[in-house]
């Protein structure tokens, strides 16, 4: 519970005391130990006065609002540091004002001195009486600094005056002139009688400030209340004998309300995500929790800040008429309506219009690698850490929280951002093909406030997008059931026929060398086709190779011997007579077979089937 002092307007007797709920029974005045920011509200229930405080605890002062015919209550916050603050308005729109002191405030309302010296006696509508006392509001003061003419022993009343009172002074000391308030209201300045004691009066005949004319005549004299609208104050001057002068009258100045101010824009200073946060825009929220407001407003006022109705902070505004302001500490995660009032010496201005703001700091959870999937390749489907892929745009898939931006970086560098869709999907395929070797793929997800979420790794692929070098050093063995060679190390070797049938494969060693057992053999010379598959299912070029011909071509045909020479030239039959020693023969056979023509044991000539035909003419002439 709070520390609460309740000071006898009557008496000026103060009662301490550790309550919820106090009882006035005399016009009073309230200390409560309490900063400003504290006080979340005030409400008048009857003549009972209703305070609740931020942190929850609730205060009752019954009987606050009685004894209005003899000046009624008074509320005074006291802060951390002393500093003593009246509370006005209190049945309406409550604001502070700050007090020197409660001796200050007594005097103000008409009660009793503080430190229990009745004083209220002598003071009738301003007009002193008893020997030519004078009050002495807020410790008093006067002009020229000649004000403390008891030597520090005043205790708020007045000193001995020097020099003393002429005997017998019956003639009361000249109106004041010279009077003239300050910009603020909160000082009366002017000339009296030296040595008068000066008293000031609003237009109700409240004494609302004292002070002593210094041996020039000056004086300066603060007010309990700034007198800002327009009003007319009197002061007179009591000379040492107690004669009392007439009336010099002065107005105050009247300030105006300052105009409500305005709050344009709510900046997010964190990245990666800067720069203005929209107004009212939930799908727009901001990871900022101290976001700075900026606005505009009459230069040199105190820009008061709101956040959901409770002020969060001041600033004033500059020279050119803009204000900023950031909150030293966080903001919660959530809604928050911010809004602004201007306040000057006059009072408060109305309000700004909102501007709301969703701060969302929390990250979003790591993104999901559904799969990296081979689309192109020999070899489809999921990619695998463990076995190269010739695919080098593999698509990527995954899941994310819907509208998120989620980020994809190739070893460590960055290569494309997307949005997850509605379902919580997202998709990628790279439209520039990656390079070959080992490739990490790492996934982070930013949400619309730019918070960021711990990162996803895949496990470490090979892009193998070469195909690998034509078989070499080939040959087909005399059975015709075997294909050996060189071809890379590891690959899958494939035998096809010249038709591209295959008839066997098989798998290179570490040393790149192979033996395909092939099915059915060939053995009738017929050109095989050779290739190399590497792992990642990239395929080479073809080599050729010839099997063994182990089969007798069919007998070739002698269809006829032509002759060329003498006055009968006509084709020869078998047994038919010519005079040509070198006939021309001719048959048919296989095309590519090589024709060999003897006469007996002697080879006449040699020639190749072309086209199923063939023909030899003897060099050498028959005998």
């Amino acid at each position: 519970m709070r520390s609460i002092s309740i000071i006898s307007k009557l008496t000026g007797v103060t009662n301490n005391v550790e309550a919820s709920e106090i009882t006035l029974s005399s016009p009073s005045i309230v200390e409560l130990k309490a900063e400003r920011s504290d006080i979340a509200s005030i409400v008048r229930t009857n003549n009972d006065m209703i305070i609740t405080l931020h942190d929850g605890e609730v205060i009752t002062v019954k009987n606050f609002y009685a004894y209005a015919d003899q000046g009624g209550n008074q509320l005074v916050l006291e802060d951390n540091h002393g500093a003593l603050w009246w509370v006005q308005d209190t049945d309406s729109a409550f604001h502070f004002e700050h007090i020197n002191n409660i001796d200050e405030l007594m005097a103000a309302t008409g009660a009793e001195n503080h430190g229990g010296a009745a004083i209220w006696p002598w003071v009738l509508g301003g007009v002193a009486v008893a020997g030519g006392i004078a009050l002495a509001a807020g410790g008093g003061g006067g002009g020229g600094g000649d004000g403390d003419n008891d030597n520090g022993n005043s205790n708020g009343g007045p000193g001995n005056p020097s020099p003393p009172p002429p005997a017998n002074d019956v003639t009361p000391p000249d109106a004041p002139t010279n009077l003239s308030i300050s910009a603020d209201g909160k000082t009366l300045t002017g000339n009296a009688e030296p040595g008068s004691a000066v008293t000031i009066t609003d237009s109700n005949g409240q004494v609302i400030g004292t002070g002593t004319a210094g041996n020039d005549g000056s004086f300066t004299i603060p007010l309990t209340t700034p007198q800002i609208s327009g009003e007319e104050l009197t002061a007179h001057a009591t000379d040492p004998s107690g004669n009392t002068g007439p009336d010099g009258t002065v107005i105050a100045p009247n300030i105006p309300l300052p105009d409500a101010p305005t709050l344009t824009s709510v900046v997010d200073d964190v990245a990666p995500v800067t720069g203005t946060v929209p107004n009212n825009s939930p799908l727009a929220p901001t990871n900022d929790n101290t976001p700075t407001l900026r606005g505009t407003g009459q230069a040199g006022t105190t820009i008061h800040i709101y956040d959901n109705g409770q002020e969060i902070g001041t600033t004033v505004v500059a020279a050119n008429g803009s204000w900023s302001f950031t909150p030293t500490k966080a903001l919660a995660d959530g809604s928050h309506s911010f809004s602004v009032t201007a306040i000057n010496a006059k009072g408060e201005s109305e309000p700004s219009g909102s501007y709301t703001i969703t701060i969302d700091t929390v990250a979003p959870e790591a993104p999901e690698l559904a799969q990296l999937q081979d689309n192109a390749g020999k070899i489809t489907g999921v990619i695998s850490n463990s076995e190269p892929t010739d695919e080098n745009q593999p698509g990527i898939h995954g899941k994310g929280e819907p509208g998120d931006k989620v980020t994809i970086f190739d070893n460590g560098e960055q290569i494309v951002q997307v949005t997850v869709d509605g379902n919580g999907n997202w998709t990628f395929t790279p439209s520039q093909p990656l390079t070959d070797g080992p490739h990490t793929i790492t996934l982070i997800q930013t949400d619309a406030a730019g918070n960021i979420s711990s990162t996803t790794t895949s496990p470490t692929f090979t892009v193998d997008h070469t195909p690998p070098s034509v078989p070499t050093d080939l040959r087909v063995s005399d059975d015709g059931l075997h294909v050996t060679g060189m071809a890379e190390p590891g690959s899958t070797v494939t035998v096809n026929d010249s038709n591209g049938n295959p008839l066997g494969n098989g798998q290179a060693g570490d040393d790149g060398s192979f033996s395909v057992t092939i099915t059915p053999a060939q053995t009738n010379g017929e050109t095989l086709e050779v290739t190399a598959t590497d792992k990642a299912g990239n395929t080479g070029p073809e080599a050729p190779v010839d099997a063994p011909d182990s089969t007798p071509p069919d007998a070739p045909v002698i269809l006829n011997a032509d002759d060329n020479v003498g006055d009968l030239q006509q084709p020869v039959l078998s047994g038919g007579i010519t005079d040509d020693t070198t006939p021309t023969f001719h048959g048919t056979g296989v095309d590519g077979d090589i024709i060999k023509l003897y006469n007996g044991s002697t080879l006449l000539g040699v020639t190749t089937v072309s086209g199923g035909v063939w023909s030899i003419t003897p060099t050498a002439a028959l005998p």
